[in-house]
């Protein structure tokens, strides 16, 4: 039992220390478009092109966290946090036709404000009819996806 309860401490000191040096050594930043049509060049475009998606990516370690812009928004520099912690307002959203989970694609894209459109998802389908849902975390009631999109939210401004 000691050993077992020792062994524990390690795991938490070891997996402790990993993440914070992972942080601190690993992290990267870029910048690209999502479309279909053309490349963009992120750094000369002012606002988000007709036909595309403004990406901007964090990597820590192996996680990933996107801040979208869509069609016509303007790009700025990203003043917040992407780490923060979010509502997420599914825990599951998929294609009810195909039975495509699309939960765990989607939890990069968990960054506070970020407007999840069906523009985005359409990304996971090229070419393809889809008809998304999702469930409420709250209810457990499956709902269409609104066509005005979701939008994340901090966790501390749901309050």
């Amino acid at each position: 039992m000691f050993l077992a309860c020792l062994f524990r401490i390690f795991v938490w000191f070891q997996r402790t220390f990993e993440t914070m040096f992972q942080s601190m050594t690993n992290d990267s930043h870029r910048k690209f478009f999502i479309s279909v049509l053309e490349d963009y060049d992120p750094d000369l475009d002012a606002y988000v092109p007709e036909d595309a998606i403004f990406v901007e990516e964090w990597t820590r370690g192996h996680h990933i966290r996107r801040r979208i812009l869509n069609t016509g928004e303007r790009i700025v520099d990203y003043n917040g946090d992407p780490w923060v912690p979010v509502v997420v307002p599914w825990i599951w959203i998929g294609d009810t036709k195909s039975k495509v989970d699309l939960t765990e694609a989607l939890s990069r894209y968990m960054v506070a404000d970020n407007l999840i459109t069906l523009d985005l998802l359409e990304t996971f389908f090229p070419n393809s009819d889809f008809k998304v849902a999702y469930i409420d975390p709250r209810t457990f009631i499956e709902h269409d996806f609104p066509a005005e999109g979701v939008r994340i939210r901090a966790l501390n401004a749901a309050r």
